[in-house]
């Protein structure tokens, strides 16, 4: 019963009522960070092939791109493509989600939603908050970042 509210209780559909006045990025703009941590992580790619002279496992590049996603995400909110394009990932409260709020969202959600020809991110497009499926499977919203972040204070 537990794992099975836990698992209902990412499956957010709306943002928490406090969130008010956000703009929700598409998209366009998500695929224009997504391009630039593409560019970011190929250099990397590149040192790694030539520094390796070739001789490194391939399994390497899974793991610095779910390193990158992972950690700029759960510390900042933002991988450096976010930060260019100045938007950022938040969890239903306007937080910046917890890391393993970003594995579900990283791991599993980017694996579903480029699984069935990519629909789960042209999602983005057409959804009332531009959610992707893996927004939708870990409860994230993407927003613009000069969105102050802060939510008015609990009312209890």
């Amino acid at each position: 019963v537990g794992s099975e509210m836990c698992i209902r209780d990412r499956l957010i559909t709306e943002p928490s009522e406090n969130i008010t006045n956000i703009e929700y990025m598409g998209f366009w703009i998500r695929a224009a960070a997504v391009i630039i941590d593409t560019l970011i992580l190929s250099s990397v790619f590149l040192i790694l092939l030539v520094i390796s002279k070739g001789k490194y496992p391939v399994y390497a590049h899974w793991i610095v791109d779910i390193l990158y996603a992972v950690l700029f995400i759960g510390i900042k909110g933002q991988t450096p493509g976010k930060m260019v394009m100045g938007i950022q990932v938040l969890d239903k409260t306007g937080n910046i989600p917890s890391i393993p709020t970003v594995i579900l969202r990283e791991v599993i959600g980017k694996f579903l939603s480029g699984l069935f020809l990519c629909i789960g991110y042209i999602w983005a497009g057409f959804d009332k908050y531009h959610r992707s499926w893996h927004d939708h499977i870990s409860g994230t919203f993407v927003v613009k970042k000069n969105w102050p972040g802060k939510l008015p204070p609990d009312p209890k």
